[in-house]
């Protein structure tokens, strides 16, 4: 069995792949959510569902992950890392992501982790190396 984080970037890789490949859909919370589910089930997947911006708060209460750091510096986070973007006017929502650990973040779509979005984001990691998924 995978430890959650590189299981998540494997997942939201995957997802990303078949929604948008290298364009956004506009469905990034669906889509992290959907490689949630993938590794965890949807059980634990609804608690986080939501637009990006809701995810924060869910994501504080939450022991799959911890706060990292508040950067626009993304590259080379730790596989299952989620990145969390600010609302701006033309992203109301603003956007969430997933490092897969190979330079990418994923969610709808797929880019390269040297490339900020905007401004500042909020870093989440996972807190350990524990098997997170599920049987």
């Amino acid at each position: 069995m995978k430890e959650f984080g590189k299981a998540f970037g494997e997942a939201a890789y995957k997802v990303a792949s078949k929604m948008g490949g290298t364009k956004s859909q506009g469905k990034c919370a669906l889509a992290v959510g959907d490689a949630l589910s993938m590794v965890m089930g949807e059980q634990v997947a609804k608690q986080y569902r939501g637009n990006a911006w809701t995810w924060i708060s869910k994501v504080k209460m939450s022991n799959l992950w911890r706060f990292l750091k508040q950067s626009k510096d993304t590259t080379n986070l730790p596989a299952g890392s989620l990145v969390i973007w600010n609302k701006q006017p033309a992203h109301p929502y603003g956007h969430i992501e997933v490092a897969d650990g190979n330079g990418h973040l994923c969610s709808d779509f797929i880019r390269s982790d040297k490339l900020a979005l905007y401004r500042n984001c909020l870093l989440y990691t996972s807190p350990s190396p524990r098997d997170r998924t599920r049987s």
